[in-house]
């Protein structure tokens, strides 16, 4: 009896030493272990800021819950803290605020709800403030009397700015100092006027905080005669008031848009309510030029487009002689250049696809044509197209005598020969299509329109106060409103057998006086058709003829 009272209590004792050893084997679970936690030395460190970068790594079974990086400038007081995504393994973080040349401690910091842990701390120490910083000086605009620059202060060293600006060194070893407010923000602009035409000069800009000064790199450049813009719409300032009358010969390059031309033509003697100004430019030269659509109109009514020299643009200039459009304008819009009394010579460019003339510039003798224009041609000053077959733009100017056509010109364009000063002008047998306008207030005094011409456009020889005697040939089929508005016509041949030719009740003016004191000249055996016509029945005189001539 006591031997098995024994071995019972020796299994209870072996019991309980076993659940004695599983009790403390569960408090040693491994989630209850610290994280591991390590910090990398900081890096992208500046004057105010730093990046901080670290690892942590979760032991046994625990999770991070809590992640975050502690600073501060000693090791025993790192109360700023940055706090991190829990699930990262490689945390990161940028601290901004910091004091210049300062230095500062941190650790990484980690939980895992049965405990906190924190990695050996490191240091660092931020940058000094230091001089400021300036970024490329660049060239804005550029005249024969200034230059605008600009510049921008990339980091103003950590201290307010005290002084910035300028220093712009002449040939002769003149130096001039250009000082601007230095509260305006980061970049900035300034205009240097005065300068002398044709001379060298170095500039520099420079900036000034409480620790010191910096120079950019130099910049060189030469004075001249061209006009160079950067930026539409800063003509005015480039040129500057005190340049804006002087010159008579200009060119210019750069981007131009309607506030650039309003100024442009002021300095062309005429200012945007159309009055004269004290502008005496002669010769204009914009190869080099864009033309943008934007800024304000150019002459009260009318704005740029893109590439478009654009109704009335250069207009009633009084003392413009040559003008050599911009090679990337692709259009010249109808009188672009109306009214300019001295002008002589256009330049058209290699770009332009759509030319149109201009009314009342009674010397103009001459549009040029880039060579390499795919589209249009120049032949003794008049415009063609490339291969000759139309005519587009006749001069006013041009006082030659007998016009020799290519032999190949089928099409006269709209306004060819508006305000032409000859008396004839023999067209020749090819023509097959006469534009709107053609002839309008021309001086010629005779006509004859070939048999392959079919119509006569609107206005075509209206305002001719001189001409007498038109011969219309056997293809004629129509006529439009107002061909012979204000001509003094005294014959009409119409040499149109079988049907007259369809005209509107407006055709030969707004008046019936051409009815009364122009004979026409019918075929013989078609008097009946043009006498019993609504329109060609009111003239008062019809002649049958065998044949026809003037």
């Amino acid at each position: 009896m006591m031997r098995y009272i024994l071995n019972n209590i020796t299994i209870g004792c072996l019991l309980v030493v076993y659940f004695i050893f599983i009790a403390c084997t569960k408090e040693e679970d491994p989630a209850s272990l610290p994280p591991l936690l390590s910090v990398n030395e900081a890096q992208e460190i500046t004057r105010t800021s730093a990046v901080l970068t670290g690892t942590v790594k979760a032991m046994g079974k625990g999770e991070i819950t809590s992640l975050n990086f502690r600073y501060g400038t000693s090791a025993a007081d790192m109360q700023m803290v940055i706090e991190c995504d829990s699930s990262l393994t490689q945390p990161s973080a940028t601290l901004v605020g910091l004091e210049p040349n300062t230095t500062y401690y941190y650790c990484l910091e980690a939980g895992n709800g049965y405990s906190i842990a924190q990695s050996p701390s490191l240091s660092f120490t931020t940058f000094p403030n230091q001089e400021p910083v300036i970024g490329n000086l660049q060239i804005l605009g550029q005249g024969p009397l200034s230059i605008t620059l600009q510049y921008e202060i990339t980091d103003n060293g950590g201290e307010p700015l005290t002084e910035t600006g300028f220093y712009c060194t002449e040939e002769n070893g003149e130096e001039r100092t250009y000082a601007m407010s230095s509260s305006q923000g980061t970049v900035f602009q300034y205009r240097i006027g005065g300068l002398k035409m044709k001379t060298s000069y170095t500039v520099q800009a420079y900036a000034i905080n409480s620790i010191g000064e910096t120079r950019s790199e130099l910049l060189q450049f030469q004075t001249g005669q061209v006009v160079t813009t950067t930026t539409a719409g800063t003509l005015a300032e480039t040129i500057g008031e005190e340049g804006k009358y002087l010159h008579t010969e200009l060119t210019i390059a750069g981007p131009l848009n309607g506030t650039d031309i309003r100024f442009l033509r002021d300095m062309l003697g005429r200012d945007v309510e159309g009055n004269e100004t004290a502008g005496q430019l002669r010769s204009l030269n914009l190869t080099d030029v864009t033309i943008h659509a934007g800024g304000i109109s150019y002459d009260g009514m009318y704005y740029t487009k893109d590439n478009c020299i654009t109704y009335g643009m250069f207009s009633n200039c009084p003392y413009l002689q040559e003008l050599i459009l911009p090679d990337l304008a692709t259009v010249v819009e109808e009188n672009a250049f109306a009214n300019c009394p001295t002008l002589t010579t256009i330049h058209i460019p290699a770009g332009a696809t759509e030319v149109s003339p201009s009314d009342n510039c009674p010397l103009l003798s001459s549009v040029e044509v880039s060579s390499a224009n795919a589209i249009f041609c120049s032949v003794d000053g008049v415009l063609y197209n490339k291969d000759c077959t139309a005519l587009y733009w006749f001069p006013e100017g041009k006082t030659s005598g007998t016009i020799v056509f290519p032999d190949a010109l089928e099409e006269i364009g709209n306004y060819a020969f508006r305000n032409y000063r000859g008396v004839q002008i023999n067209l020749p047998s090819t023509l097959r299509k006469i534009g709107t306008g053609a002839f309008h207030a021309s001086y010629i005094e005779s006509m004859t329109v070939p048999d392959n011409v079919t119509n006569l456009p609107a206005g075509v020889f209206q305002g001719c106060s001189k001409l007498r005697s038109v011969i219309l040939g056997k293809g004629m089929s129509n006529l439009s409103s107002y061909c012979f508005d204000s001509c003094p016509l005294e014959h009409l041949y119409v040499e149109v057998e079988l049907f007259p030719p369809m005209c509107q009740d407006d055709t030969f003016g707004s008046t019936n006086d051409l009815f009364k004191t122009c004979i026409l000249h019918v075929p013989k055996g078609y008097l009946n058709q043009y006498r019993n016509h609504d329109v060609w029945g009111r003239f008062e005189q019809i002649v049958g003829e065998t044949s026809f001539g003037e």
